[in-house]
């Protein structure tokens, strides 16, 4: 009954039936399948094996960070989430090598994946990861049209390489 209600609440948007949407309700047909599987424990077993081979047939997660997202899927499928997961992760192992930024120093995103720079949530990001409120990050648009920002690094993204986000010195991106 819990599956069934939790579906129909989302008939309302439906096609946008989004992995984010359908947990609710599948706690329920899980719960409901946990308790039919408990009176009968040879099924739990097939269903076990079943489900350890469909996730070795499964796809792994991306190995590098697209410069598109993938155009199938939900809003946040796990393909997209293992794009963004990576671009986390280098975006923060490349400002991990930055020596520590001046207060109020800007940071310059430039040639970002598209649909992966909200994930810095503006500065957002580099303020929490460097416990810096007064850190700015912008695009390499508000770069050029003010020379006279104080930068700390260039953030950018490179596509076909082994290390995908790199910085660069704000200098040379001047010049």
């Amino acid at each position: 009954m819990w599956f069934i209600l939790a579906t129909l609440s989302l008939t309302a948007i439906f096609p946008l039936w989004q992995p984010n949407r359908s947990q609710i309700g599948a706690l329920g047909a899980g719960v409901a399948l946990a308790a039919l599987l408990e009176a009968l424990p040879a099924p739990a077993v097939a269903l076990v094996l079943v489900r350890l081979a469909l996730l070795a047939l499964a796809p792994g997660p991306a190995r590098s960070i697209s410069s598109e997202p993938a155009d199938s899927g939900a809003f946040m499928d796990f393909a997209r989430l293992a794009r963004l997961e990576r671009f986390m992760h280098e975006a923060r192992a490349a400002l991990a090598t930055l020596p520590r930024p001046a207060h109020g120093a800007t940071i310059v995103q430039a040639n970002m994946p598209r649909a992966l720079s909200y994930a810095l949530g503006g500065e957002r990001a580099v303020q929490v990861w460097y416990r810096d409120s007064t850190l700015r990050m912008v695009s390499s648009t508000a770069f050029r049209a003010q020379p006279l920002l104080r930068v700390a690094a260039v953030i950018q993204f490179q596509p076909g390489r082994t290390r995908e986000i790199v910085l660069i010195d704000p200098l040379a991106t001047r010049a």
